[in-house]
């Protein structure tokens, strides 16, 4: 590796290490075949992960070349952190971009390579970063008072592991069972890797072996298999015992109220039968309810900013402000392609940031996608809101995901990422019961006994 690519790895191992919460680095490279990004952050369990887009080349970019376009071209000057690469230097168009870039943001860092391959520099340093939080694997812990076991999450690799430690447990229980390995950011679990063995009776001695963040492989002597079940129905009655506020939940409902008055009127029935059922599950449950509708383009058709109807009430007071909204005139339908889901998403984000108490589900009940951030096939969201962003800013704090909609728009498979219903109501009962909202006791917990091995 040469001198030059060795100081854009320091560069760039420095830049993620520096990543905390929902900041993004943005890593642009000027090559001789044009402009490429690179989107990096974190994901819910900490684990940096880098989206790249696509290669714009020079002669898209037009003759003579601007400044305006090559901004464009990087995504635009945000306030993220920056990392501009020339990767042909001495090359007159890639030099002029780079200079432009690094003047337009005078905090960015300006690096200079040839002969190597940036995405695989960048690959390699997500890939050997040591851990920044400590990962635990899930399992029933004796209670030290004799009482029944507890899902406890044990530390199988501390905070500051690097890719090639190992780590031994012993596990028991008889037939097939679940190991989880969790990522304990800020004493929330977030899973990092969820494999199913069956094993035989008596103690096995299973060996971990972290290939890097977000990367646990298992051996044993039985054969382990990827689990393809939700993470929610996994542990839906573990969360009392394991998270960090007991048995409370919030309950956040996005729901939209554009549409036929029918279908409206339906959805309202199915988030008042999921708020009833929440009350009497199992879990102490604090409702908030953010009604959506669309954007309106229509002057003569004044715009319904998202507004919380009511937020971390008592399931009666919630009840009372869904009867008040039910009384509502439905609005418009305007815009029939698109509603404001990334609002939505945008005022929980914001709401979530000042506190919430317990452990957060976000039930989504509509149709319609969000609107874009920017130009597309749909028109743009008129404030810019970036649905992609509030989603990874969600999944950061722990927020669980489900949906109840008639849609097979991809967008409802993130939405409803841990439980999803239709709207003919049939699965209300069980879509409750995934997201935790209705508590099942220990007998749902599929985890063996573990203890970390001598």
């Amino acid at each position: 590796m040469s001198e030059s690519a060795v100081r854009l790895r320091g560069t760039l191992a420095t830049a993620v290490r520096a990543l905390q919460g929902a900041r993004h680095l943005n890593v642009v490279e000027l090559g001789a075949a044009g402009v490429t990004t690179f989107d990096v952050h974190r994901d819910a369990s900490g684990t940096p992960c880098a989206a790249t887009g696509l290669i714009l080349p020079w002669r898209q970019l037009g003759t003579p070349l601007e400044r305006r376009r090559i901004a464009q071209a990087a995504g635009g000057i945000s306030d993220e952190a920056v990392v501009i690469v020339c990767s042909a230097p001495g090359e007159k168009l890639p030099e002029l971009a780079a200079s432009w870039l690094a003047e337009m943001r005078p905090g960015s860092v300006l690096a200079r390579v040839s002969g190597q391959s940036v995405a695989g520099l960048l690959r390699e340093v997500l890939t050997d970063e040591p851990l920044l939080q400590p990962y635990g694997l899930l399992g029933l812990t004796p209670d030290p008072l004799g009482g029944m076991p507890r899902p406890a999450a044990v530390t199988v690799f501390p905070a500051g592991a690097a890719p090639g430690a190992t780590a031994e447990v012993v596990a028991q229980a008889s037939g097939e069972v679940v190991f989880a390995v969790l990522s304990m950011t800020e004493g929330q679990p977030r899973p990092v890797a969820i494999r199913v063995a069956d094993l035989p009776p008596g103690p096995q001695v299973i060996r971990l072996v972290l290939g890097g963040p977000g990367s646990v492989e298992f051996s044993s002597s039985v054969p382990f298999v990827q689990d393809d079940r939700g993470w929610a129905e996994l542990v839906v009655g573990a969360w009392p015992l394991i998270g960090t506020q007991g048995g409370r939940v919030h309950l956040v409902v996005g729901l939209e109220t554009c549409g036929h008055q029918d279908l409206v009127a339906r959805r309202i029935e199915l988030v008042r039968q999921v708020i009833l059922e929440s009350a009497g599950g199992g879990t102490e449950c604090l409702v908030s309810l953010v009604p959506y509708a669309t954007h309106s383009y229509d002057w003569e058709v004044p715009e319904r900013p998202v507004h919380p109807r009511c937020w971390l009430a008592a399931p009666d007071r919630a009840l009372t402000a869904l009867d008040r909204l039910e009384a509502e005139p439905v609005y418009p339908d305007g815009y029939r392609d698109a509603a404001q889901v990334e609002d939505m998403l945008a005022e929980v984000v914001t709401r979530l940031s000042e506190g919430s108490p317990g452990r957060t589900v976000l039930l989504t009940v509509g149709d319609r996608p969000p609107h874009p951030p920017g130009r597309h096939t749909l028109l743009a969201c008129r404030n810019r809101y970036d649905w992609n962003r509030q989603v990874t800013s969600l999944e950061r704090a722990g927020v669980v995901f489900g949906a109840i909609t008639e849609s097979d728009h991809p967008i409802w498979g993130v939405l409803g990422g841990s439980s999803r219903a239709h709207t003919d109501g049939n699965s209300v009962t069980q879509l409750c019961a995934d997201l935790g909202l209705a508590t099942t006791g220990l007998d749902r917990i599929p985890f063996p006994m573990i203890e970390v091995a001598p």
